[in-house]
Formats: C-alpha cells, structure tokens, sequence
C-alpha cells in the first residue's frame, strides 16, 4: 500500500496461484465465462452459475455471508447468456428480477 496525500493506494498481486474456491462465486463463473476464449469452457462456466440461481438470486457464498443477493450479477448473467454460442436460454424469471 502506498500513500498519496491523505489517499490510500492499493494494488493487486498477480500469481501464478490459481484462488482456491472461486467456483463458489456467480460473479467469478460469469466473467470466467465471457473471458473465455473456448466455447465448450465458457458453457460450463454458465452452467455452473446456473446452478447457484435460486429464482430469486445467484445464491452464492457471498449472497450467504451477506444475507442479500447482487443485482449486478443479474446483468453478467445477461451477457454471458448472449455471448455464448447459440446463446443460452435465461432462467425463469431472471429478466423480471434485472
């Protein structure tokens, strides 16, 4: 951490360690999946997610340890569903909670 003034400046570490448990997170699969280039690894990565959507939210381990659900997971959700090849079919009543 460096210091500016009164202002704090923090910067990520880059490893080559992979984070144990990020599968655990919505937000991580989502990006994982419009990050990837392999369409066959992107589609596991949706399908993972889906697999934490409750019909109201991405019960994930964040959602637990807060007791709230993240709506911005709802719009990556939204794109990875469009970026994938055909594009992915959306939950039952994930557009109405976006």
């Amino acid at each position: 951490m460096r210091r500016f003034h009164d202002k704090a400046i923090r910067t990520e570490v880059v490893t080559s360690r992979v984070l144990e448990g990020w599968t655990a997170y919505a937000d991580l699969l989502l990006l994982a999946g419009i990050a990837e280039k392999d369409a066959a690894a992107a589609q596991r990565h949706w399908e993972a997610a889906m697999r934490l959507w409750d019909g109201k939210g991405f019960l994930d381990a964040a959602a637990k340890h807060e007791r709230r659900y993240s709506t911005y997971k709802l719009g990556l959700a939204l794109l990875v569903a469009n970026r994938l090849s055909p594009p992915a079919k959306l939950p039952h009543g994930m557009i109405e909670r976006n």
